[in-house]
């Protein structure tokens, strides 16, 4: 008999401490109690790192799910039903898609196996915003650089995971698109996560890659064979220079790189950031690629909700968690806009996404006071 619980806590606890900060003016009802449907189902244990992924166009008010699983915290184990005491629900796991989650989890918990020190974390989206359900996961797994690995190491990693996420992605033209991308990776540059978009059924991969100075992203599109028109790309990176701190690369591995192109602006959370968060977001207004009621929800996303001010919202097994910590500790969940992602298409208006990260932790009052005060 398995006495290991279907945990009463679910993901869901979490979105439902913020819903008056979520809904109206990030996520409409309607989606909303999509994004409850999803998440009831998925233990409160296995991410305290999630997200929403959120279309930026006016009258949007659709959003995807996501969330972060490692092996430190014990999360994958859950994926991969080793974990002594939380499970997934059975009729959770019953579609090609899950299995295949389940089945890469249960590969990398091995210790045994060849993904055991390559793998940093992995990421598991739903296109909640798109139907109906039952939402299905992609996968991202981050690359693990603790250990200062030789592209030609970090290829071989990636090679293995995708054998066991979906083949096809090593057939022979796709294969040779993703080495040639990996080859001309300058140094000092990091592809940290790579996607398999298992819920949309299609066998091209994601690559993400962090470290290109901006002003070098074309060329380096144009070196790797990309055959779309960069003039755009290129100016809409001269006209935030100066608002994001960091830029990353997301590229489609196919037969060929695919058409569109995606880059994901990341704002360090310094003093000055929603000052430039502005900036950046007012130039995407002057785009038309969102409005300013939108960029005034997304500035508004940007809190620390803790145990302390809304106790009554916060589940017992927060609370008993934060008790734990020691007295004088409560649960937090801060919230903050991680990176705006801008889509260029050959054939295709660009297209903004903002990706809103929420973390939930403890900590003492005495540290959550002294931290809001040097704020």
């Amino acid at each position: 008999m398995d006495n290991r619980s279907r945990s009463q806590f679910r993901l869901s606890d979490y979105l439902k401490i913020l819903q008056g900060r979520l809904c109206p003016a990030i996520v409409g009802e309607y989606y909303l109690e999509r994004l409850y449907r999803l998440t009831d189902n998925l233990p409160g244990e296995i991410s305290t790192f999630f997200g929403l992924e959120c279309p930026m166009a006016s009258g949007r008010k659709d959003a995807d799910f996501l969330f972060c699983s490692t092996q430190q915290e014990r999360h994958t184990a859950i994926i991969a039903g080793s974990h002594p005491v939380v499970q997934l629900p059975d009729n959770l796991v019953e579609s090609d898609p899950w299995e295949t989650v389940v089945k890469f989890c249960q590969a990398w918990e091995s210790e045994k196996s060849d993904l055991n020190g390559g793998i940093h974390n992995l990421w598991l989206e739903f296109d909640v915003g798109g139907s109906d359900g039952p939402w299905d996961p992609s996968l991202f797994f981050g690359l693990e650089y603790d250990h200062n690995p030789t592209v030609n190491e970090v290829l071989e990693v990636t090679k293995r995971a995708l054998h066991f996420l979906d083949r096809d992605a090593l057939s022979g033209p796709r294969l040779k698109t993703l080495e040639r991308v990996f080859n001309k990776v300058p140094d000092n540059t990091r592809i940290f996560q790579v996607g398999v978009m298992l819920a949309r059924r299609s066998s091209a991969c994601r690559i993400c890659i962090r470290g290109i100075p901006p002003a070098h992203l074309a060329g380096f599109l144009a070196d790797v064979g990309y055959q779309g028109n960069l003039d755009e790309l290129s100016a809409f990176i001269d006209n935030t220079n100066g608002f994001f701190d960091s830029v990353a690369l997301d590229l489609d591995i196919g037969d060929e790189i695919g058409d569109k192109v995606g880059l994901e602006f990341s704002f360090d959370l310094n003093d000055d950031a929603l000052s430039r968060i502005e900036g950046f977001l007012s130039h995407c207004v002057d785009l038309g690629l969102t409005d300013l009621e939108t960029m005034q929800s997304l500035l508004d996303f940007h809190f620390v909700t803790h145990s302390g001010e809304e106790s009554g919202l916060w589940p017992e097994k927060l609370l008993k968690q934060a008790a734990l910590f020691g007295v004088g500790s409560i649960g937090f969940i801060a919230c903050w806009l991680h990176h705006v992602k801008i889509d260029f298409h050959p054939n295709k208006p660009i297209n903004a996404k903002a990706y809103l990260a929420m973390e939930a932790g403890r900590t003492k009052v005495q540290d959550f006071v002294s931290a809001a005060r040097r704020a």
